[in-house]
């Protein structure tokens, strides 16, 4: 039991993730009939595959707003990516969308070495989401308290459910939430 409680603290603290950001227009396409494939776009680079490469989660977003309908190009956004020791407890990520560093995702480099494949996937998406889509935090829980969207602040106030049974769910929210539709209409 003492396991359980101590991975749980674990896992919750990690979820910590921080944003820092100015107001900015996201830069993407919806189209019905047949977005650009991405598998074109200028991310693809030759470590596609490896999972430790921030570079296959980035291909992995545009894969999967091509899914679900979108043309996304994260490299002609300009959005970057560092790897640095973030001083700030329980922070995984920050997505920088301000005058000073635009487009700039930073993840702790401890976390990344640390992390499942699936933690990954979600703190990179949920980066993304703030750099490429210019989501918020949607806070949030469904009955049984587990959180309604991987935009979340990570204050605690749900549980994390993102896994590979519940991702279709997550990246339909992500992509096609009435709040985020919102912003293209």
């Amino acid at each position: 039991m003492n396991r359980l409680v101590l991975s749980s603290l674990l896992l919750l603290s990690v979820f910590f993730i921080a944003c820092e950001d100015d107001p900015i227009e996201p830069a993407i396409n919806q189209t019905n009939n047949s977005p650009s494939n991405p598998s074109s776009n200028s991310t693809q680079t030759n470590s596609t595959n490896d999972t430790n490469s921030i570079e296959y989660y980035f291909n992995k977003f545009e894969q999967e707003a091509y899914e679900q309908g979108f043309s996304i190009d994260l490299a002609a956004q300009g959005i970057n990516y560092k790897f640095e020791d973030i001083e700030q407890e329980f922070v995984a990520g920050m997505c920088t969308y301000n005058s000073h560093e635009p487009n700039q995702i930073t993840i702790d480099r401890e976390f990344w070495q640390k992390a499942s494949n699936s933690l990954r996937e979600m703190v990179i998406f949920h980066e993304l989401g703030h750099c490429a889509l210019g989501r918020d935090h949607r806070e949030g829980h469904d009955a049984d308290g587990f959180c309604i969207s991987i935009m979340r602040s990570g204050d605690g106030s749900c549980r994390d459910g993102y896994n590979s049974q519940t991702k279709t769910y997550y990246m339909s929210e992500l992509f096609n939430d009435l709040y985020f539709n919102e912003l293209f209409n």
